[in-house]
């Protein structure tokens, strides 16, 4: 044990001595000001056993608490206003801080986290975006890293949609307005050009069906990528048949066909 005197070294070693001729085991503390080496061939000789759980910032951490995540495991609460307590209380927050925070709720759009008081800090995407709503699930562990001004989700997550696009899953988005009526073709390649495709009709039919908003922008029938194999039978969904047989009609379930050359609105999708 480098730093201690030899008459430290010397009752240390007659202890040693001595519990090896009885077979005894004892605990014990050791208080030094100075770094120990433990340098016995014996890899028993060279552990120290029985430490506890960390309470204080200065304790010593045994391997099965860093397992666990004893000092950086935090539940946190709040949906948009997320706050959390690590024990030990962090002083400061610096680069490179890698948590483990388990929500007690689903969090809201763009939510911030709170640290032991040390003021609200953004969670953000791995790309810089903020999360989305409902990425951190109540009951679901999720591992944040701080990098010096946010913190920065490194737990598989779903992309942003881009300006525009509305979220409908964790798989996809969907322009939240109707682009104007031009061609099915065309409707095909302005999406493309936004870095999206024409919706399908299932994306297109699911979308309407969960935002409840959704509809109400629908002002006629709209172009979705389906069945359009052929020069007379473009898909045309949000107005004409085929509702629940209930007959003509618009709505969610309702849809029709018409050649690919006709005006109509479209929606883009964008994958996620």
């Amino acid at each position: 044990m480098a730093g201690l005197s030899h008459r430290h070294l010397l009752i240390v070693g007659l202890i040693a001595v001595a519990l090896s001729l009885f077979n005894l085991e004892v605990q014990c503390q050791i208080l030094s000001e100075v770094p120990l080496s433990f340098s016995g061939t014996d890899p028993a000789a060279r552990q120290v056993l029985g430490l506890q759980p960390p309470i204080g910032a200065s304790d010593a951490v045994s391997l099965g608490a860093a397992r666990a995540n004893t000092t950086t495991h935090v539940v946190i609460s709040g949906s948009s206003a997320l706050t959390g307590d690590l024990v030990p209380a962090a002083s400061i927050l610096t680069a490179g801080m890698v948590i483990s925070v388990l929500p007690l709720e689903v969090n809201g759009p763009a939510p911030t986290l709170d640290l032991n008081g040390l003021g609200p800090r953004a969670v953000l995407k791995e790309n810089g975006q903020p999360l989305d709503a409902g990425e951190l699930r109540t009951g679901v562990p999720a591992r944040l890293v701080f990098d010096g001004s946010a913190f920065r989700s490194i737990t598989a997550s779903f992309l942003g949609c881009p300006p525009a696009y509305a979220v409908v899953s964790n798989t996809y988005c969907i322009t939240a307005q109707p682009g104007a009526a031009v061609t099915f073709f065309e409707a095909i390649e302005a999406c493309s050009d936004q870095g999206g495709r024409l919706c399908t009709i299932s994306e297109w039919s699911h979308a309407c069906s969960s935002l409840p908003w959704f509809f109400g922008t629908v002002l006629q029938a709209e172009w979705v990528d389906h069945a359009a194999n052929n020069t007379t039978g473009a898909k045309l969904v949000g107005v004409g048949i085929d509702g629940g047989g209930v007959g003509e009609g618009s709505g969610c379930a309702f849809g029709g066909q018409s050649p690919p050359t006709n005006p109509f609105p479209y929606r883009c999708c964008y994958n996620r």
